[in-house]
């Protein structure tokens, strides 16, 4: 009978493997328990924010936290929480749940080297929360919650290149001021859709159910914003009178840096 040879389980090549996959689980388990609020303490000088931006309180880990921060007066609470790092694509994706006051969005953000952003997020919009910066750019307030059914975003070198979006509003009251005084009207459900197009985004507003918007927006990839709104916006407004336009004639327009230094 031959002799049956008998291989050790514990061999060299085992031993090798089974001391990374320790050492890949160790650093693993490091990273994901430092704590955020030492990190931010670290990098915080390096990382430039906004005048109206204030971080307030960073709790948590690395893998799963919550920061409170200020901007435009508004208190706005995020948690975050990591997925698993994508070593081909160079990518860390995070689910991210975004509060302020009674609006609140959800969706996630993978950065990939050397810092492309994608954004995609879910959600609804309390117009009322910000009934204090409407009032001072004199804009039109809209009572009920605007929901975001998608919207995505494609941000290269600090700048948006790609997006698209769906959000729709069911309608109701909405007051503008008018010289001295506050005009008001019934408008019919609205939806937003945006959309991309060679050099720019094009945001329209329109009536559901209808093909042509009543307001829409150019946003430039250079960080230009055209806005225009159409003669069918007046009449929805109930402000039309007889043979002073037509539907789709202009009746305001503008071009400006949508924020200071472009996106």
């Amino acid at each position: 009978m031959a002799d049956i040879s008998e291989k050790s389980f514990i061999r060299p090549g085992k031993v090798i493997l089974l001391i990374l996959l320790g050492l890949i689980v160790y650093v693993v388990a490091v990273v994901a328990t430092i704590p955020a609020g030492w990190v931010w303490k670290q990098v915080s000088e390096n990382v430039p924010l906004p005048d109206n931006v204030t971080v307030n309180s960073i709790t948590g880990t690395v893998w799963s936290g919550a920061i409170g921060l200020t901007a435009l007066g508004k208190p706005i609470s995020l948690d975050w929480h990591m997925g698993w790092i994508n070593p081909f694509a160079l990518s860390v994706p995070l689910d991210l749940d975004i509060a302020i006051d009674n609006s609140r969005l959800e969706g996630s953000l993978a950065v990939s080297y050397p810092g492309d952003i994608r954004f995609n997020a879910q959600g609804n919009v309390n117009v009322s929360d910000w009934s204090d910066q409407i009032a001072a750019s004199g804009g039109a307030m809209i009572e009920g919650n605007v929901t975001i059914e998608t919207l995505g975003l494609t941000f290269e070198n600090g700048r948006v290149t790609d997006g698209q979006g769906r959000a729709t509003w069911p309608g109701g009251t909405v007051t503008w001021p008018q010289g001295l005084e506050t005009q008001s009207a019934n408008f019919p459900p609205m939806e937003m859709t945006l959309v991309p197009e060679a050099d720019r985004l094009v945001l329209e507003i329109l009536e559901q159910n209808k093909p042509n918007p009543v307001a829409a927006a150019n946003i430039y990839f250079d960080g230009m914003l055209e806005a225009s709104a159409y003669y069918r916006l007046v009449v929805l407004a109930g402000q039309a009178l007889p043979g002073l336009g037509q539907p789709d004639d202009v009746v305001f327009r503008i071009r400006q840096p949508l924020m200071p230094g472009g996106f």
